[in-house]
């Protein structure tokens, strides 16, 4: 099935408009979210302040709108709203987002994890969630071989797995909690395959850190280990 970016809005809990494409520009004191070829479905009256429900692919939000706003019913292929900063939405990050997922629709390669800020590796993860959801079929080569090297973050470290296990746009998790949940789902024939971590010190250096230890109670990598090994994987470290 061919993925697609899904925009709605309700109002008051009903759906009152689908959109194709948004894109979110910084005003000062508001933001203007631009709508591409959406249609309103009722007359809408909106007070300042009083919110609509924005969803882009079951992300949701509340826009607060900025000022009075009257809406009529019908076609645009371009609409304005201003909201209110005072909002969730997060302008730079849902707009990378959905220049993401458009990417992948055109089949370009256009952007590539490693190459991208924190932040910008979190949206990754969330956009290979909603393009390759939670896998239940797992077929790999016997050995699975992890680089430490490649992983300089927390969020390195999810982006990497899901590449690792299941290629370009993979998922396996984006925490420990989603990690177990992820492997646990899978549907193997072999119980014996074999995770083998390259510069296995590196990747103590990057998460054993002060914060996830008070976290967690323990070592990260400690933790990491014991779920591949709760779920049938074997582990060696070099």
């Amino acid at each position: 099935m061919s993925k697609k970016i899904d925009i709605t809005i309700e109002f008051d809990s009903k759906e009152i408009a689908q959109s194709s494409f948004l894109e979110i520009q910084i005003k000062k004191g508001y933001y203007e979210i631009v709508f591409e070829k959406v249609e309103f479905t009722k007359d809408i009256t909106l007070e300042k302040e009083e919110y609509l429900d924005l969803a882009i692919n079951s992300r949701g939000y509340y826009l607060y709108c900025f000022e009075n706003t009257n809406i009529k019913k019908g076609y645009y292929e371009i609409f304005s709203l201003k909201i209110d900063r005072d909002t969730y939405l997060e302008p730079y990050q849902t707009s990378f987002y959905l220049s993401l997922i458009q990417s992948w629709i055109n089949n370009e390669e256009k952007y590539a994890w490693r190459n991208l800020t924190n932040l910008r590796k979190k949206v990754w993860i969330e956009a290979c969630l909603f393009w390759s959801g939670i896998q239940t079929v797992f077929i790999p080569e016997k050995e699975i071989f992890f680089e430490s090297l490649e992983v300089n973050s927390e969020r390195d470290l999810y982006c990497y797995l899901g590449e690792l296990f299941f290629l370009d746009k993979g998922y396996l998790g984006q925490d420990l909690d989603g990690l177990e949940d992820c492997l646990r789902s899978f549907l193997r024939n072999e119980s014996n395959n074999k995770v083998c971590i390259n510069n296995f010190s590196h990747l103590e250096k990057i998460l054993n850190t002060p914060k996830s230890f008070k976290k967690y109670k323990q070592k990260y990598t400690d933790i990491l280990i014991e779920i591949f090994t709760a779920t049938d994987f074997k582990i060696e470290l070099s």
